[in-house]
């Protein structure tokens, strides 16, 4: 209970951090003026990380819902092939 509501915290404070660069210059989305505050390669270093972030917590959430859809399919009695319900070094039994 306490990391939900430290993570929620976490979360409020970024949001606060978007939000002060997004009323310092008006523009359609906070990550726009950033280049303006610190810089082109350090927005386009910023710019990156937030790419692999999605991407990172996307295949992690994607394998984490497939395993899910997999052991519902199982309690219906449909068996998925192991080549097609397994990813690189997980076997499902």
């Amino acid at each position: 209970m306490l990391s939900f509501v430290m993570s929620g915290l976490g979360c409020a404070f970024a949001g606060l951090c978007y939000a002060e660069f997004a009323a310092m210059i008006p523009s359609l989305a906070a990550h726009i003026p950033m280049p303006m505050h610190v810089g082109e390669i350090f927005a386009w270093i910023i710019g990156w990380d937030l790419t692999l972030e999605y991407a990172m917590g996307a295949s992690t959430v994607s394998s984490g819902w497939s395993n899910h859809f997999i052991e519902l399919l199982n309690i219906f009695h449909v068996n998925m092939p192991l080549w097609l319900a397994t990813t690189t070094g997980q076997l499902l039994v």
